[in-house]
């Protein structure tokens, strides 16, 4: 049988079901590949937008210690300059205090306390809580008051909530900071001192409760490291599905920076 235009009806081809199929499943497969491409591109992002924000913390975190230890007022009348403590060492959230005296940024050389403090706070005022560090400054007038202290945090522990203020918040994420102390004793020979709980800095270095500075040792640097989770690191730090200690192996990232110390008060000219 023929059309008006002489093409024979049975010549044209349908579809058959196994063609079609076939089509199905390579579309199927095409979509699957694309979706896995997607996937994979968007947690390559994630990733890489979460490490980066976590170089951002760690990096400000460290600019600002490093700057305040450069700048530390080691005064010669067996005063303390420096006080450490480190509650629940090994534990997320050590509570790390360090008080000091230092150079505000001012360039007038003025004497200020420097206060640190790790907490669990939501820095943005909701309700997610997640580890932040806390960085307060303490002006020269409230300063000088107690600039003979034999202790400084007992000289300024009733007011080191006003730490936790949230217009101290310096960086999140910050799990532990801890501190080694570089000495060089009078023979030349060097000498490395990791702060585990607590320190103090006066007349002499006294770590964990050892001194560490005597006659004729030389306090070089300090090198400070801070530990921080990144964002799965936190997830599962809520959900506590993993002991702390795996956690922090999995997914702790650790910064590390080395902070030559100045002279003592009287090698530097301060206003006091």
């Amino acid at each position: 049988m023929r059309n008006p235009q002489g093409k024979n009806w049975c010549s044209v081809r349908a579809t058959t079901l196994i063609e079609l199929l076939v089509s199905v499943a390579v579309t199927m497969s095409v979509m699957v590949l694309l979706a896995m491409i997607v996937t994979t591109v968007s947690n390559q992002w994630t990733r890489g937008s979460s490490r980066f924000l976590l170089n951002t913390e760690a990096g400000v975190a460290l600019d600002y210690l490093a700057q305040d230890l450069r700048s530390v007022v080691r005064k010669g009348d067996g005063s303390q300059w420096l006080r450490i403590r480190k509650p629940n060492p090994g534990g997320v959230n050590q509570g790390f205090l360090i008080l000091l005296l230092a150079q505000p940024l001012d360039g007038q050389g003025k004497v200020v306390t420097i206060a640190y403090r790790l907490g669990v706070h939501d820095p943005m005022g909701g309700n997610e809580d997640r580890p932040v560090m806390y960085r307060c400054v303490f002006s020269p007038e409230d300063t000088i008051e107690h600039l003979g202290a034999e202790d400084l945090e007992a000289a300024w522990y009733t007011r080191l909530d006003e730490v936790l203020d949230d217009d101290w918040f310096l960086a999140e994420k910050v799990i532990e900071a801890n501190l080694t102390f570089h000495l060089r004793d009078s023979d030349g020979k060097s000498v490395i001192v990791e702060c585990l709980n607590n320190a103090s800095g006066g007349e002499a270095l006294v770590v964990d409760g050892k001194p560490v500075d005597v006659a004729g040792t030389t306090l070089e640097s300090v090198t400070v490291r801070l530990l921080l989770l990144d964002e799965t690191g936190l997830e599962v730090l809520q959900k506590g599905t993993l002991p702390i200690p795996e956690i922090l192996t999995r997914y702790g990232n650790e910064y590390v920076e080395e902070v030559k110390f100045p002279g003592t008060i009287g090698e530097i000219k301060y206003d006091i």
